[in-house]
Order: structure tokens, then C-alpha cells, then sequence
């Protein structure tokens, strides 16, 4: 993406408007990728399903899909999390997260260049 800044001593500005405006499209990324993932995840007890969330780090600009993250009385935890993601010697990996994310990059990416495209 090229970026022409107009007027002189904007750039900080303009550039701190395309962060947020990056940022935002990654927000908007979770109701995306975050339906396809619980779709996708195998339902005994629904814990697991449960504990599936998406995170955007606004200093790395970095959005992240997990399960079975630890928080101290969240009722969601599933600590079997990554044994289903990944596989056992017993049991191969049923990967819904990253099926998730392989069927929601095209959306996504739009999602973000949309935002992109907004004007600063």
C-alpha cells in the first residue's frame, strides 16, 4: 500500500491513523474467523467450543485465534485444548484452529483492507 501525505509535518498523525485503522480491521476479523472456529471444534461437553477466543495486540498489530487459555476462575478452560489441536500418539490432530483460519483468510483480509481503504 503506498501512502501520500499532503501536507508536511503529518506524517506521525497519518501514520498513527493507518495503526488504527489496521487495528479495527483486525477486530473486525473475530466475527469472522471466530464462528468458523467454533463450528469446526468437536463437541463432547462444549468446554472446549467454550474456550475458543480471538485477541488483537494493538502494539504488534497482531490478531491471535486460541482455546484453552487459563484464566484464573473462568469456567471455560479446557485444558485438553491442544491435545485436540495437535494430536495425541493415540489420536490424530483434529487442527480446528488452524482449519479456521486456512477457511477465513480470504474474509479476513478483506475485512482489513476495507478498513484500510476508510478514510484517515
Amino acid at each position: 500500500m503506498n501512502v501520500t501525505v499532503t501536507k508536511e509535518g503529518r506524517e506521525e498523525e497519518v501514520k498513527a491513523n493507518i495503526r488504527r485503522k489496521f487495528a479495527q480491521g483486525l477486530y473486525d476479523c473475530e466475527s469472522i474467523i471466530l464462528p468458523i472456529a467454533q463450528a469446526l471444534a468437536p463437541v463432547r461437553t462444549g468446554q472446549y467450543r467454550r474456550s475458543i477466543s480471538y485477541a488483537v495486540d494493538e502494539t504488534t498489530l497482531e490478531g491471535a485465534l486460541s482455546a484453552g487459555i487459563y484464566k484464573i476462575g473462568d469456567p471455560n478452560y479446557s485444558p485438553h485444548a491442544h491435545l485436540i489441536e495437535f494430536g495425541t500418539h493415540k489420536m490424530a490432530p483434529r487442527a480446528p484452529l488452524r482449519r479456521a483460519a486456512e477457511a477465513a483468510r480470504g474474509g479476513m483480509g478483506q475485512a482489513i483492507a476495507k478498513r484500510c481503504q476508510e478514510p484517515v
